[in-house]
């Protein structure tokens, strides 16, 4: 994490990881998804990371958690409207 910190102004990275610590670092995280019997989405979540505030990897995990679920309820929902 030291060299995310060392190279974050300079450059842009790509770090594939499911490693909390490795997560908590992102400004951005991005990940796949797919519902039961749906098609695979993309999915992308800027972290907000307030000063003063910590941001744990649970907190991080649940971002990500309540994006999918989203995105699932989205699909029900379109799965019914075509029915």
């Amino acid at each position: 994490l030291d060299l995310v910190a060392e190279f974050r102004h300079d450059a842009q990275l790509l770090i594939v990881s499911h490693q909390k610590k490795t997560m908590e670092a992102a400004d951005e995280l991005y990940g796949v998804t797919m519902a039961p019997g749906g098609s695979s989405r993309a999915i992308k979540q800027r972290i907000e990371k307030p000063e003063g505030i910590p941001t744990s990897g649970e907190q991080v995990i649940d971002l990500v958690a309540m994006e999918e679920a989203k995105l699932q309820d989205s699909d029900k929902k379109m799965m019914e409207s075509s029915v």
